[in-house]
């Protein structure tokens, strides 16, 4: 995609420019260089392809850096793998997963609170991309250790793997290999404790990315719900596939009707229901204060946000409706995240005007509404012959 490629030549450029304007790296800062790269391949499994990839270079010319053996301008790639350490070291690591409030993430918490106060099952059914799951994560810290928070997936999706979470998450020291059997008595009996017949609150189970975690899992958890002496609330999310595999006649003993007749509270997010501009507003807010951008969104950018990202028309017979991206409000924050860093590569201040929201559509995915206008960052880059910033 010519969008794609040209946002990424951008911040090739600026990360070349910068890198030309530092002083050179003496011997000992080279060799310091080497050894932090490789103490996080092998921290983090990173592969010579991996190390490349990063900093814009072939897996074989990592290696022979590495090995003291390359022959061109060494000191260009050590300068990217300085720069790119460096960043590493001053990344906040929560920015991105900062709670916003919207509209959306308050039927979340909304839902979740009800299944806890009622001790019964809650179904929350949204697009992928509006906030489901930092909302889930919210709730979780709202009630501390009365609360487990599962994620479906490789690690928690059959029914022994889930036992062993929860024994793991309520801290019971279980024999290794033990039986899924023992370790479901061992958290039963947990969970029955922490309950003390009704004394205290029952322990709230969520579940992200429900559809990964397989039937004879989705029938333990409900097992510790309907079990007098457990009473666990439990949350199931996911997407629209959760909705179809609930009305499903496969899976679970005669269906899903029995975990369905359950569900005494609900939050279906339809894809044809938009997604309130006031959370566009709201999600992109947050994500300047994270980046210390003391500036709010002009109502045009927040309003091409909301049309282009959050929204998108689809004509059906006579009439247009409205289908969520892909994305949604996540894509929000990806774009301008990605304003930031296009600027930084080039030397330049973001405005997060529409034009530099456009221009890095393809860096989050999206095509480009305006791949004729130029690049807005160019003057920020002092190269000639391309068109001035605009403003929105």
């Amino acid at each position: 995609m010519a969008t794609t490629d040209a946002a990424l030549m951008t911040l090739a450029r600026g990360a070349t420019v910068n890198a030309l304007h530092e002083p050179d790296l003496t011997v000992e800062e080279m060799r310091e260089t080497v050894l932090r790269v490789q103490e996080v391949q092998t921290l983090e499994h990173l592969s010579d392809a991996d190390v490349g990839g990063i900093i814009g270079y072939s897996p074989a010319v990592w290696n022979q850096v590495k090995q003291h053996k390359y022959r061109g301008h060494a000191q260009k790639v050590l300068k990217r793998l300085r720069k790119w350490l460096d960043e590493r070291s001053t990344q906040d690591p929560m920015t991105p997963g900062l709670f916003v409030r919207t509209s959306i993430s308050d039927l979340i918490l909304g839902a979740c609170t009800r299944a806890t106060r009622r001790q019964t099952i809650a179904l929350v059914v949204t697009p992928s991309g509006v906030g489901k799951t930092l909302a889930l994560r919210e709730y979780a810290r709202r009630l501390g250790d009365r609360c487990i928070l599962l994620v479906g997936g490789e690690s928690t999706n059959t029914k022994t793997a889930v036992a062993w979470e929860l024994a793991d998450r309520l801290g019971i020291a279980v024999p290794n290999r033990s039986s899924t059997a023992l370790v479901y008595r061992a958290v039963r009996k947990r969970l029955a404790s922490r309950y003390a017949g009704g004394q205290a609150a029952p322990i709230t189970i969520l579940v992200d990315e429900a559809t990964a975690v397989q039937p004879a899992a989705v029938n333990l958890l409900r097992s510790l719900h309907d079990d007098p002496i457990t009473r666990c609330p439990l949350v199931l999310a996911d997407t629209w596939r959760l909705d179809a595999q609930l009305h499903s006649h496969r899976g679970l003993p005669g269906g899903y009707e029995q975990l369905r007749s359950r569900a005494g509270a609900q939050v279906q997010w339809r894809t044809d229901r938009p997604v309130p501009i006031e959370d566009v507003e709201a999600v992109a807010a947050s994500v300047l204060r994270s980046i210390d951008v003391e500036k709010r969104l002009t109502r045009q950018a927040v309003r091409f946000l909301h049309e282009q990202v959050a929204n998108r028309p689809v004509r059906n017979g006579g009439r247009a409706a409205l289908e969520l991206r892909d994305g949604a409000l996540r894509n929000v924050m990806q774009r301008l995240h990605a304003v930031a860093d296009v600027a930084e590569a080039v030397g330049g201040e973001p405005t997060f005007c529409v034009a530099e929201l456009d221009y890095v559509a393809g860096l989050v995915g999206h095509a480009q509404q305006q791949p004729d206008g130029g690049n807005p960052f160019a003057a920020a880059a002092g190269e000639p012959g391309e068109p001035a910033r605009r403003t929105a």
